[in-house]
């Protein structure tokens, strides 16, 4: 059960669990769930990179990206297979280094691969995060620092000499973002990459996922500009998602990077919410989706949302889904 309720509403806490209560034990969604799509590609990706079967990974990768294909709550399948290829626990650089010379060979091997391109890029800026740490900047020590704007410039200089090929590819633009965090960019400058990016990959989630990373407080923004963002995104993708993006953006700040007073006790923010969850639902009403809303209006304390919510659930248990192990929400 949702571990937030316990301390945000008790009233909605209860009425939560009376009706998971009510729920069939044995009810389910036919076939595969989203959790089950997601550790499918996870398993799927790490293993063909591991084993160095690159022209498979090519191929998966190519149709995840053409035919823009998405999991079953909407997120797009390529940066879960992007994510998995990446999934190394590199505790000692010697595995950052064996995991940079498998990709330069999937770059010799295939050097029109857009995907091996950009593997090679994130496992410099994984190399440059191995030196610094995940620390808060004053504590990282001062001789990490050199090692680690290094690598992050040497996957910039490398994705930007590479760009006329590259950027067809939207995950160029979201790695590109991601380097525009690391080295603290003007704003002008992100703006611009950001912009660019969306006029060519507008459904492209990750590109905002990016930009929340780069515009909360802990980085280079604000509340105020990731409202600013979540409106933009409905500008350019309400003719297909509605203000699906909104809801998106933000229950991916709040669990992510801005932290749920995001939109607790936020009225301004969380007014928009419930119509823009119900434009995500209408094109992808997955059990993962309705579920996280139930527990995004329990976080805000919005009584009648997480009712309604609630009675369209029909799995008594979602994995993950209601706060435990590791999610990415985009």
């Amino acid at each position: 059960m949702c571990r937030i309720c316990a301390r945000e509403s008790r009233t909605v806490k209860k009425i939560i669990l009376a009706i998971l209560m009510l729920l069939p034990a044995g009810l389910a969604q036919a076939g595969p769930s989203e959790a089950d799509i997601r550790d499918e590609i996870h398993q799927q990706g790490f293993a063909l990179f591991q084993a160095e079967k690159f022209a498979q990974l090519d191929r998966l990768a190519d149709d995840y990206r053409i035919n823009q294909r998405r999991t079953l709550s909407g997120v797009w399948k390529l940066a879960k297979l992007q994510g998995a290829i990446l999934s190394c626990y590199c505790d000692d650089e010697s595995d950052i280094v064996a995991m940079q010379k498998r990709a330069r060979r999937w770059v010799a091997r295939n050097p029109k691969s857009t995907t091996a391109h950009i593997v090679y890029a994130q496992t410099l800026i994984k190399h440059g995060w191995w030196h610094r740490g995940t620390r808060f900047a004053k504590g990282v020590p001062d001789d990490a620092w050199e090692p680690f704007r290094n690598y992050i410039d040497k996957a910039r200089l490398y994705l930007m000499e590479r760009k006329e090929q590259l950027a067809e590819d939207p995950r160029w633009y979201a790695t590109m973002l991601q380097i525009a965090t690391d080295q603290s960019w003007s704003k002008r400058r992100f703006n611009d990459m950001l912009k660019e990016g969306l006029a060519r990959h507008p459904y492209y989630y990750r590109i905002y996922s990016e930009a929340i990373r780069y515009l909360s407080p802990k980085w280079h923004g604000s509340e105020r500009e990731l409202r600013v963002l979540a409106e933009y995104a409905v500008a350019m993708t309400g003719e297909k998602e509605g203000a699906g993006l909104y809801a998106r953006i933000y229950w991916y700040a709040a669990e992510i990077e801005f932290g749920r007073d995001v939109i607790i006790g936020n009225p301004a923010v969380w007014e928009a919410m419930p119509a823009a969850m119900e434009d995500v639902l209408a094109h992808y009403p997955a059990q993962w989706n309705i579920i996280n809303f139930a527990r995004l209006a329990c976080v805000a304390r919005d009584r009648d949302t997480a009712v309604r919510m609630i009675a369209r659930i029909d799995e008594k248990l979602v994995p993950g889904a209601w706060g435990g192990g590791d999610l990415t929400y985009k």
